[in-house]
Parts: C-alpha cells; sequence; structure tokens
C-alpha cells in the first residue's frame, strides 16, 4: 500500500486540475468572445462559399446547355445534308423503277443483240455496270432514310433536352439570386449587432488615413468595412482600404502629371449590398459573389476615361506603370467576360487575386 507521503502529490494535482479546468475553458470562451468579428468572417466565408459553388454548378449547366446547342445545330446540319442528298436520288430511282414496271422481263441477255462479240462484251459490261450503280444507289438511300430517321430522333431529343436545362437555368438563377439576397442580409444583420454599419454612409473626414489600419480592416467581412478604416480618393464619393488609398493617390499624381487630367474612377470600395444588386443585376458569373470581390475588400477600382479600352494610352501607360505604386491589371480580367477597367491594389507580400473560373471572379 503507498504510503499517505506519496498519495499526497498525485491528490493535490487532481484537485488543481479540477479547480483550474473549468476557470480555463471558460477563459477560451471568454477569449472567443473578446474577438467577435473572427466569427464573423469565418460566417461570411462559409456564406460566400456555399454561394459560390452553386455559382460554379450554374456556370457547369449552363456549359452543358451551350454543348447540347452546339450539338443540335450539328445534327440539324447533317439531317439537312442526308435530306439533300435524298433529294438528289429520288430522280434516279424513280426512272429505275419506271424503267423495270415498263420492261418486267428485262434481262442482260435481251441486251446482247449484235453478232460481233466485241459489242456483246461492251454491251454486257455497260448493262453490269447500269446495275452496280443501280445497287449502290439503292444502298445508299436505304442509308439515308435510316439515317436521316436517327437524326430526326436524335434532334427531337436535343430539343426537349435543351428546353428543360433552360428552364433549369432560369430556376437556379432566381435560387442563387434569393441565396445571394439572404446570405447579405444575414451577414448585415450579425454585423449591426456586433457595432458594425452596414454601409459606408458620408464622406470620411474625421479620421488620418493611416496605412496601418488595414490590418485591422483585414478584420471585418468583405464589403462590412467600417468608414473610419477607408479613405477618400481624389475622385469624390470614392474609397479605398487606407493603404490602397494611400498607394492610389501616388499612382493618380503620377496619372495626372503625365495625361494633365485625375484618373477617372467608376467604382472602388463597394459595401456588400452594392455588390448584392451588382450580383442580382448581372448573369451569374459575370460579377463576383457577393462577399468575395476585391471592391469589397477596398483594394480594387473600376477605371474609365479611356482604361476601359485595351490598347488606348490610358490602359497603356497603366499597365506600364501601375506596378511602381502597388496596383496590377491581375489576369484573370484578361478572360471572358474581358475587364480592362479592374485594377486591383497588392499590398506588400500578398499574392494578386487569381480570380478563378467565372463564378469565382475577384473583380466585378
Amino acid at each position: 500500500m503507498p504510503s499517505p507521503r506519496s498519495v499526497w502529490p498525485i491528490a493535490y494535482l487532481a484537485l488543481v486540475m479540477v479547480v483550474l479546468l473549468p476557470s480555463t475553458a471558460f477563459g477560451m470562451q471568454a477569449l472567443r468572445q473578446q474577438d467577435p468579428l473572427a466569427g464573423l468572417r469565418k460566417q461570411a466565408e462559409r456564406a460566400v462559399g456555399s454561394l459560390q459553388k452553386a455559382t460554379r454548378t450554374y456556370e457547369k449547366h449552363r456549359s452543358d446547355l451551350k454543348q447540347a446547342k452546339k450539338k443540335l445545330r450539328t445534327t440539324t446540319a447533317d439531317l439537312h445534308a442526308a435530306s439533300k442528298r435524298l433529294t438528289q436520288l429520288r430522280g434516279p430511282l424513280a426512272r429505275y423503277a419506271n424503267a423495270q414496271y415498263q420492261n418486267a422481263n428485262n434481262d442482260v441477255a435481251d441486251m446482247v443483240v449484235s453478232g460481233d462479240p466485241d459489242d456483246n462484251l461492251r454491251t454486257a459490261t455497260d448493262a453490269y455496270e447500269l446495275i452496280r450503280q443501280r445497287t449502290t444507289m439503292v444502298s445508299q438511300a436505304a442509308g439515308l432514310y435510316d439515317s436521316r430517321k436517327r437524326l430526326k430522333d436524335s434532334a427531337k431529343r436535343l430539343v426537349g433536352s435543351i428546353e428543360t436545362d433552360q428552364k433549369r437555368l432560369r430556376k437556379e438563377i432566381r435560387a442563387l439570386r434569393k441565396k445571394a439576397n439572404h446570405t447579405v442580409k444575414m451577414l448585415q444583420r450579425k454585423a449591426s449587432r456586433l457595432g458594425v454599419p452596414a454601409d459606408r454612409s458620408g464622406r470620411l473626414t474625421m479620421y488620418a488615413c493611416d496605412p496601418k489600419s488595414a490590418a485591422e480592416a483585414e478584420k471585418y467581412p468583405n464589403g462590412l468595412i467600417p468608414s473610419r478604416y477607408l479613405c477618400d480618393l481624389p475622385q469624390k464619393g470614392y474609397q479605398l482600404r487606407a493603404d490602397a488609398a494611400v498607394a492610389f493617390a501616388r499612382l493618380n499624381a503620377a496619372y495626372q502629371q503625365h495625361f494633365h487630367h485625375q484618373a477617372c474612377v467608376t467604382s472602388a470600395y463597394r459595401p456588400i449590398s452594392t455588390q448584392r444588386a451588382l450580383y442580382q443585376s448581372k448573369p451569374p458569373g459575370y460579377a463576383a459573389v457577393p462577399g468575395s470581390s476585391n471592391h469589397g475588400w477596398g483594394l480594387a477600382v473600376d477605371f474609365c476615361g479611356g482604361v476601359e479600352n485595351q490598347g488606348s494610352p490610358q490602359f497603356n501607360w497603366l499597365r506600364a506603370n501601375s506596378r511602381k505604386y502597388g496596383w496590377m491589371h491581375p489576369a484573370w480580367a484578361y478572360s471572358g467576360p474581358f475587364e480592362p477597367w479592374h485594377w486591383e491594389f497588392v499590398p506588400q507580400g500578398k499574392k494578386p487575386s487569381s480570380g478563378g473560373d467565372q463564378g469565382d471572379r475577384a473583380g466585378s
């Protein structure tokens, strides 16, 4: 039996664990409660991920429908060609059938009427060639009839499938827009309970544009960044995250020095409700899912004034000089739908957005 002296340290340790474990669990819970923004960000990312997945499904179905329409066009062209060839064969077949009817007992031997063996051989050869052509022609006609029937059936199935797919796509668009609406409203409600304004209201006047505030801005969900972490651009009515705004001011100054006027801007930071409205107004894949656009991070601008035209002096100047100021035209913006106007700020140490497929566009 162990002595009381040897049991005491074990008992003491057990007592300490009983006392400390609940308080440690409580401390962890309190720690989680002290950082509600982390929870909000996680919820936003899950909601956005779900919406992006649904958008990708829509994109696949739209691609399938496009392929079905292409196949229908090919099938229709083949059907037209088969019908045209049958029309060409109908005349000779009709004439042959009529000749057979009028000369029911016609035979190759009847055609050999000359006493000259050479003439007879030549006549027989011609006769057998006509018979061979007739057999080929009849075989072709039978094959064309069968082919035309298969093509007609295939076209009928494709038309039915396309009509079904079109109805499904319309239904999916309605569901996507409804889901986006629900997602945005849910995030706005949760953000409001945490004291985060759902939308920017009014121009920033009381806060200095401190690039260091970007680290704090990153804690908030996309499109729900408080105004105190955004800075005005020289272009009235537009804002960006503080570090992006400072970099943009430098870019804008260089642009103005070269073109003798400020850069033209049509969009910068975009609240999540604005992104939702844009997503609702365009076909899925042509605008980023609400909560995923780089506009919602305050890291993107849409230019006008010539930049929207690839190859223009303004576009070429930005492409040649924007990286000096931390800005770039992302690679995904060159793919359909093409967006020459969309440019992004890339913070030091961060990778440019990849965009991915259209359902995950990081720009529009």
